[in-house]
């Protein structure tokens, strides 16, 4: 061995001895804080046991004979039939004009916003078609799951 590698050997065995004893120097350091961390915890819980089992002091008697305001109850807002029409009319118009944007070809002719106020307004309901799928489709679909049960059985 030369003696360049024994001195960078030496170096590192004295660093770690030295790291050990600091480690060493400190434990008993860390011990202490240890228990004196654990006595508050035994004193915070006989202090919390004692308020539980002391009896309650009754509340102050100027606190209790002075009468208290009661709160004031909110009003609710009420709204007119006719405001009510004039927000549904201009709810039903922003709508129609969504529906034109979306769907170019149909034009809808808008009504003025007061000559619907007497009749209610009823939109068109439009019958989805249900999707259904072809037979071969299905039998596609039902070879398709059995060949992944089959994959999954053989690697379990």
């Amino acid at each position: 061995m030369a003696s360049d590698t024994v001195v960078t050997l030496i170096d590192a065995e004295i660093a770690r001895l030295k790291q050990v004893r600091s480690l060493l120097a400190h434990t008993g350091k860390i011990a202490a804080k240890i228990i004196a961390i654990k006595t508050k915890i035994k004193e915070r819980k006989t202090r919390q046991a004692a308020a539980k089992a002391a009896p309650k002091k009754p509340a102050k008697v100027e606190a209790a004979a002075a009468p208290k305001k009661p709160a004031k109850a909110r009003k609710l807002r009420v709204l007119s039939p006719e405001a009510r029409q004039r927000i549904a009319d201009a709810q039903r118009k922003r709508w129609a004009a969504k529906a034109a944007v979306d769907e170019p070809a149909q034009v809808a002719a808008q009504e003025p916003v007061n000559a619907v106020a007497s009749q209610p307004f009823e939109e068109p309901v439009k019958a989805r078609k249900p999707r259904v799928l072809s037979p071969e489709a299905r039998q596609r679909i039902a070879d398709a799951q059995r060949k992944r049960w089959a994959a999954q059985k053989a690697t379990a």
